[in-house]
């Protein structure tokens, strides 16, 4: 059966509001249901969360007929007609902002104490957080009342909520119908036929966060607010999008935080976009914040890109590095990581060479170029020129410096302490990314690192180096919480980020765009539709919880090479696309039946 967070069984053990809480009320009832109820075994449950969402919505209505003031009633919006913005004011007083975009059907919401306070993330409390869902059905109730059977029923329960429910058998029957309705809809989306209403609620319970900096550009604001009166999201501003796409030559290195020269070493480790690159608003931000903040006490400095495999991240923190002019290094996590992988560790000098501190110590001459010029062989060897130096005593030094060499690596255990690339960025001013960090086992490995991710603090080595953090130190962290293996960062680093970004996989126009640059396939035709259909299938993937495999950008890359040699579409993503998505051979058959077959026919 397909699941959803949203009706995870904990929210039908939830108590119902008033007056659906009442010691005679039934949970249950087999007699009333929806028209979308196919079980062969028909009931409807009533569901805690969607009555709260379909009565505050009431207040709301009434309020707003009535001319009554709605300040603390919550307000629903749209932007475009394409995204839904709701503001639901939950029983303790906070103020739960949702994001529903109707196009591919995502939610962001935050939850805040107040009107001025900062936001904090809205997590589901079947997964261990205090959202029950209902901010999220609160805000879909327009797209409910779309269809003719929540419409009637509603209306129905609305009659009842302004008399006082005097019918309320009538009353009782409306809220199960519209309970049922609901779930029916969104957990079988697919089989509702229109009516269905698909929400993309993460499996984690963990809902991408709706950021005050997102808030204060307009970037979600409602140009048509249905009622209601907003409390934290600005209705009305035009948002402060980017006009026109930033041209890669314009943007690297437009964002120096300080003047510096670099060696012809490090410039080759500042990035360099590829002329397919789509430099997104995102990576515009922080290179924007990092340079503008230079001066001011607490300069940004680390942030975290979140976001599925595919959607861009370390391309993100390299180009980051790019517009910063910052020469750039990174670490990938692994489950089993300590905390010297990162800050470095005491390893045997193998080479165990007192010579190897200059070119000259370096150099031995054979024989006969000993022979030939004593005085220039020793000067090579040494750096010193001297005149009357003879050929045999050119020759004891040099098996002097062999016997050396070879008893110190015989007898003598030197050490040295081998830097990471992290402690490399921190001392010499790079951008290094830390990749995945959510996959590290040990939880204190992290909240160990917490002095570098603090501006202008510094870390003492095992050796006893005291490693101060340069100023331009920039630290990305890439991640995501939602796959198999990946736990959540500890609050105490995620509280030492300047700036959070979740990277959505590029719709497939921008895909197709991108893939026909990176492989030069001429069938630009066949490339749409292939982009397509791994954007069905991540859909796919999201609806039924298919977590053990990946798709999107990388796959679909591999796809069309893969096509392009064998000049087959499907046989092409069998090796590709499909054997990537699942390990498990009954998805992979549901996914090429349900997403691949229909557009490109069957392997």
């Amino acid at each position: 059966m397909p699941n959803n967070l949203l009706f995870d069984s904990v929210t039908f053990t939830m108590e119902c509001p008033a007056p659906f809480n009442g010691s005679s009320v039934p949970r249950e009832r087999t007699d009333v249901y929806s028209a979308y109820n196919t079980a062969s075994a028909k009931k409807s449950t009533l569901h805690a969360p969607t009555l709260r969402a379909v009565l505050a919505y009431m207040k709301l209505f009434k309020a707003t007929t009535d001319g009554d003031p709605t300040d603390n009633l919550g307000a629903i919006g749209t932007q475009n007609d394409k995204k839904f913005v709701g503001e639901y004011v939950s029983g303790r007083g906070e103020i739960q902002g949702v994001i529903y975009n109707r196009e591919n059907e995502s939610i962001m919401a935050s939850v805040f104490d107040s009107a001025t306070a900062p936001p904090t993330q809205y997590k589901h409390k079947a997964a261990g957080g205090t959202a029950t869902g209902s901010a999220v059905f609160f805000t879909l109730m327009p797209i409910f009342l779309e269809d003719d059977e929540f419409k009637r029923n509603y209306d129905a329960l609305y009659e009842q909520f302004c008399n006082g429910y005097t019918d309320w058998e009538a009353a009782e029957k409306a809220g199960f119908i519209l309970c049922d309705n609901v779930y029916r809809r969104i957990t079988y989306a697919s089989g509702s036929g229109p009516a269905g209403v698909k929400v993309d609620f993460p499996v984690s319970g963990n809902v991408r966060t709706l950021t005050k900096l997102a808030i204060d550009k307009g970037t979600y604001s409602p140009n048509s607010v249905i009622m209601g009166s907003y409390r934290v999201i600005k209705a009305g501003l035009k948002p402060k999008g980017r006009k026109a796409k930033i041209d890669i030559k314009d943007f690297e290195g437009k964002y120096k935080m300080t003047e510096r020269s670099f060696s012809g070493e490090e410039s080759e480790m500042v990035p360099k976009l590829p002329d397919w690159y789509i430099i997104p608003e995102e990576v515009v931000t922080i290179c924007e914040m990092a340079q503008k903040t230079t001066e001011t006490n607490v300069p940004m400095r680390n942030f975290m890109l979140r976001g599925a495999a595919g959607s861009g991240k370390t391309e993100g923190a390299k180009a980051i590095a790019a517009g910063l002019g910052l020469p750039y290094k990174f670490i990938t996590c692994s489950a089993d990581n300590e905390i010297f992988d990162f800050i470095g560790q005491i390893l045997p000098d193998i080479e165990g060479l007192e010579f190897a501190s200059s070119k000259q110590a370096e150099y031995i001459p054979t024989n006969g170029e000993i022979d030939a010029d004593p005085v220039g062989s020793y000067y090579n060897m040494t750096g010193n020129f001297v005149e009357d130096i003879t050929a045999e005593q050119v020759k004891q030094i040099v098996a002097d410096k062999i016997s050396l060499k070879e008893e110190k690596k015989k007898d003598k255990k030197d050490f040295r302490y081998v830097y990471t690339p992290l402690i490399e960025a921190i001392k010499n001013g790079y951008l290094v990314e830390l990749q995945e960090p959510t996959v590290i086992s040990k939880p204190g490995v992290l909240v160990g690192l917490n002095s570098l991710l603090d501006n202008c603090k510094a870390i003492t080595l095992p050796t006893g180096e005291r490693i101060e953090r340069h100023p331009d130190t920039v630290i990305v962290v890439t991640t995501n919480n939602d796959y198999e293996g990946c736990r959540d960062i500890n609050q105490s680093v995620i509280s030492r980020m300047n700036l959070i970004f979740n990277m959505e996989t590029p719709n497939a126009k921008v895909m197709t765009e991108r893939v026909l640059k990176i492989t030069g396939c001429k069938d630009k035709s066949v490339v749409k539709q292939m982009a397509e259909v791994v954007e069905k299938i991540i859909k796919k993937c999201r609806e039924s919880m298919i977590t053990d495999g990946c798709c999107g950008m990388r796959e679909l890359i591999n796809w069309v090479q893969s096509y392009m040699v064998c000049d087959d579409v499907m046989t092409a993503a069998e090796y590709t696309v499909l054997s990537s998505v699942s390990s498990d051979e009954e998805n992979r058959k549901e996914i090429e039946a349900e997403c691949l077959s229909p557009v490109f026919g069957t392997l």
